[in-house]
């Protein structure tokens, strides 16, 4: 489950294997069901692709209805549910329920947010369209072709709508046991539809994001994982609850209902208030502190983190140099990190001004921020007059100290949580910053060394570990196409460290199935095939390393020319995740086996996860063509022509 390892690796025959995803392929009766005189793309010169959503799912719950019980584990451990807690904490729970925590995310039948709108994109002149009802919601994506009208068409039918809706509204919907989140957000700085964040205008494919379970780690309460993969899983309690911060409560439940108060149970809840400044921020940082990518300790993922816990026992968030000065949306920690006032002080933390227990808005909570900053400040020692601040600002300190800036996600602005003068500070009060005036920055690379570093460093760490997790971090960057020339230049140094660490005898499969890459991708086959074998032999769950090694030992059956072994392989990885080059590439292995239906039915699938690839259009062209379906191979043809008359 190490969501910051998944490695993406090209094939043999220079794929780049992006995790996409799509909906269920329609047939002609659904295409035409969906939308009236449309057909399905795969069978008509129109080249329209219509989705739907996965029949196989239950309405219920969502749940693949194929899973054992025996596969499934719930995460976090030991949780009971932010209902159960309710039952004696009702108080607490009340106040709770006002918060954005307890908006966090739901199914999609209870979302408040009907909006049927279209609109197409300036730049890509892309049509999207949101349709819905009181319990259901649609999102489609129609591009136009050059050669035909419509170059694809893709419709998701939505599960679920993470968001408070206080920033936004993003969306996502089931591809059988997968996730897959939609490309359209519904914003309420502008009230309107936009791209969700992270997807280009000019993005080959739409639909295409994967949502893991580190993914949902931040948005939901509780999720039910099938065999550890994190590629599949359910969400048990959608909002994020109590559980999440005072820590899994099955014992304390057991305990407390009992009779004789059993004295063998051992009460593990956490109470954030009693906790050394490390360990209390660290339950805020799980989730307000991210970078551009995390590595987790050997055999852990994010979910492993408990209340009470230091984050760095779990994982160590990263940050790309350049990128300090970005404003991200989830900056909160580094951020407080870097204002004087947190320095000094030994006391101050987010819930000196942040109380998770009571949501305060207006005038209530511009006093109670002011009040938080009394404790410390003098009313008087401000180098602003009461009576221009109260005119300016109603003197409110975080106008001035804290201000609100854009982030990097698309119309979401938030409080600058590094506190000092800024120039916004003088604008706040109406005047013009001086030239000498500092721009108070989120961050940045006190090493001054490498391209990446890590945003809240921990000494405490084995110098090995934090080589270790340095070292990965990097390769996750050039596997997944990071080809910065900083990030390259480090690329050596990071697999030496990597190969030390192995050939001193540390058991880890993320640094195996990362130094099988490695010896891959430099054409040395046998010790690739050796690291990748251990870890599938070690690992029992389906693990990210466990996936990455099979990708590692498919390529070298593949390279090898061992065609039943490939088969089995790329077979596997189809059911393990959710990439269209593995299809393509388990049709080319079914070509070669002359399953000639079996390699259609493959490649199908992965013109349905990515619609642009071109060499499977080829493929299904010649196939089709050898079926006698004249009709469908020459649509392939023209998908070809249209694609490569697109490319830039």
């Amino acid at each position: 489950m190490r969501e910051s390892l998944r490695c993406c690796n090209s094939t043999a025959l220079g794929l780049v294997l992006v995790a996409v995803f799509g909906c269920t392929p329609s047939t002609p009766e659904t295409a035409a069901t969906n939308r009236p005189g449309a057909a399905d793309w795969q069978t008509t010169e129109h080249l329209v692709r219509v989705s739907t959503p996965d029949n196989e799912l239950s309405s219920a719950s969502n749940e693949p209805q194929t899973v054992a019980s025996s596969q499934v584990r719930r995460l976090p451990e030991g949780t009971i549910g932010t209902q159960a807690c309710a039952k004696c904490h009702r108080s607490q729970y009340e106040s709770y329920l006002k918060s954005s925590h307890a908006r966090s995310a739901r199914g999609i039948a209870d979302s408040s947010l009907q909006a049927e709108t279209q609109w197409k994109h300036p730049r890509s002149g892309r049509l999207y369209e949101v349709a819905g009802t009181s319990s259901a919601m649609t999102h489609r994506e129609t591009v136009p072709g050059i050669h035909t009208p419509v170059r694809w068409m893709q419709e998701a039918e939505l599960a679920y709508e993470f968001g408070s809706g206080t920033t936004a509204h993003t969306y996502l919907y089931r591809d059988g046991a997968f996730v897959c989140e939609s490309p359209l957000t519904w914003y309420a700085k502008t009230n309107d539809w936009d791209l969700s964040p992270g997807y280009e205008p000019t993005s080959p494919t739409m639909f295409s994001r994967v949502i893991t379970t580190g993914c949902a780690y931040c948005h939901v309460g509780s999720i039910d994982v099938v065999n550890q993969n994190p590629n599949q899983f359910r969400v048990h309690e959608h909002a994020i609850g109590c559980e999440r911060c005072h820590g899994a409560g099955a014992a304390h439940g057991e305990k407390h209902q009992s009779i004789d108060r059993n004295a063998s149970l051992v009460d593990d809840i956490v109470n954030p208030a009693r906790l050394d400044r490390r360990e209390s921020e660290a339950i805020c940082a799980q989730c307000h502190l991210q970078g551009a990518l995390f590595v987790t300790a050997a055999g852990k993922d994010a979910w492993d983190f408990r209340p009470g816990d230091r984050l760095s026992d779990t994982r160590t968030d990263f940050n790309i140099a350049k990128q300090d000065d970005e404003f991200r949306i989830v900056g909160h920690t580094e951020q407080l990190h870097a204002s004087r006032c947190y320095q000094i002080s030994t006391t101050l933390t987010c819930i000196h001004c942040h109380d998770p227990h009571r949501h305060n808005q207006g005038e209530v909570s511009r006093d109670l921020y002011r009040q938080a900053c009394l404790q410390c400040h003098d009313d008087a020692s401000c180098g602003v007059e009461l009576s221009k601040r109260v005119d300016t600002n109603a003197n409110d300190c975080s106008v001035c100290h804290m201000p609100k800036r854009e982030t990097n996600v698309t119309h979401a602005a938030l409080h600058h949580h590094t506190i000092g003068i800024h120039h916004e500070s003088y604008r706040g009060i109406q005047q013009t910053p001086p030239e000498t005036a500092r721009l108070v920055r989120s961050g940045g690379n006190e090493e001054g060394k490498s391209p990446i570093h890590p945003i809240s460093p921990d000494r405490t760490l084995s110098p090995e570990e934090q080589d270790r997790r340095w070292a990965l971090a990097i390769h996750h960057l050039v596997f997944n196409d990071r080809h910065d020339e900083a990030i390259l230049r480090e690329l050596p140094r990071a697999k030496r460290l990597l190969l030390n660490s192995h050939r001193a005898g540390a058991v880890d499969s993320d640094v195996q199935a990362t130094l099988a890459k490695d010896y891959l991708d430099a054409g040395v086959l046998a010790p690739a095939k050796q690291l990748a074998s251990m870890v599938v032999k070690r690992e029992t769950s389906v693990s990210d390393a466990k996936i990455n090694a099979i990708d590692v030992l498919a390529q070298i059956a593949f390279r090898q020319q061992d065609n039943a072994t490939a088969m089995q392989w790329y077979q596997q990885l189809t059911k393990y995740r959710r990439v269209a080059g593995d299809h393509y590439l388990l049709g080319i292995c079914q070509i070669n086996a002359e399953q000639i239906d079996e390699a259609i039915a493959s490649l199908r699938q992965a013109l349905r996860i990515a619609p642009n690839l071109v060499v499977a259009h080829e493929q299904m062209a010649v196939l089709l063509d050898h079926q006698g379906e004249s009709d469908q191979a020459a649509a392939h043809r023209i998908a070809v022509r249209d694609l490569r008359a697109a490319a830039p």
